[in-house]
């Protein structure tokens, strides 16, 4: 298999594990009372980083950097989780399907030697394409984890 083929499955075994827990979930459950974020809004927020790293993925793909936000991580999570609130529940899933779906298309276009040339990330580091996607399949299992302790307690 190729890194592609299994970079795209590991995505897609991470959203066969999550999504129907999620979606046995009420969205609006409070997963993170500190910020008071709920299970549509950890679903944002996974969106907005899926889209971040896919846009660093494109840059990337046509020899460019993507910009390093200059906004503290916290400021930036609050921020874009807020401007997503007025999004139904079927909008942030598809949102985060069509950001997934994204990131294995522009992942099956890239060559070997792209997916493991380092280029700069959102988040302020260096990285390859194969880190930004086995790193976006970790920040999802850590939320999914946080979610599922909340429910199961």
């Amino acid at each position: 298999m190729s890194i592609q083929t299994d970079l795209a499955q590991l995505l897609d075994e991470q959203e066969e594990q999550i999504l129907p827990d999620f979606k046995a979930i009420d969205s609006a459950t409070i997963i993170y009372a500190d910020g008071n974020w709920t299970l549509k809004d950890v679903i944002a927020h996974l969106t907005v980083w899926n889209e971040q790293g896919l846009n660093a993925l494109l840059a990337s793909l046509i020899g460019r950097s993507y910009p390093v936000m200059s906004e503290d991580l916290d400021a930036f999570n609050n921020r874009t989780v807020q401007e997503r609130r007025n999004l139904s529940e079927e909008e942030v899933y598809d949102s985060w399907a069509r950001a997934r779906n994204n990131i294995k298309t522009t992942v099956s276009a890239m060559s070997s030697g792209q997916l493991e040339t380092e280029f700069q990330l959102p988040w302020g580091q260096k990285g390859t394409a194969v880190e930004v996607v086995k790193g976006l399949i970790g920040h999802a299992d850590e939320h999914y984890e946080d979610v599922m302790d909340v429910i199961n307690q």
